[in-house]
């Protein structure tokens, strides 16, 4: 009869751990606020994906979470409070990417593209080289001779 007891104690204990259980989840979840989430894909202008970007999202408050995108150019940012952030991305060989207005609400997954520009380099390179100009009179004074001369040998001729 002991042993009865103790088991019919011991069930009851065990049901009412899980009756009390998912209720004390529940209570525990009303009193912590839902963070919300960032996930998104980084794209070039024609569609492939781009992996190895830094992203950094900025809060109202300034802090600023990084993270960098994936081999599939995926990326997530979770533990996020509401607001409104601004977020950037930076790569190698692509203009550098801003936005201002992204808005995280509590308890969602918020979805984000980011598409880059390719970055445009223009470089000029000027080659000259420099000729020397003579300013010698007498050169020039040679060749007017040699060509009056030429000029009355050929006035004779006719």
């Amino acid at each position: 009869m002991k042993r009865v007891r103790q088991s019919t104690l011991a069930v009851a204990v065990l049901l009412l751990l899980s009756c009390a259980s998912p209720a004390s989840l529940l209570w525990a979840q009303a009193t912590e606020p839902a963070l919300g989430e960032l996930r998104g894909v980084v794209v070039d202008p024609s569609g492939a994906v781009v992996q190895g970007v830094a992203i950094v999202l900025s809060s109202p408050a300034g802090k600023k979470m990084t993270t960098q995108s994936n081999g599939l150019g995926q990326f997530n940012i979770s533990s996020l409070r509401r607001g409104v952030y601004v977020h950037d991305a930076m790569a190698h060989g692509f203009a550098p990417y801003h936005f201002g207005s992204l808005t995280i609400a509590l308890g969602r997954t918020s979805a984000l593209t980011i598409r880059l520009a390719i970055k445009v380099e223009e470089q000029v390179q000027v080659d000259a080289e420099t000729h020397r100009v003579s300013t010698d009179h007498a050169c020039g004074r040679h060749i007017d001779r040699v060509a009056l001369r030429n000029r009355r040998v050929l006035r004779s001729q006719f």
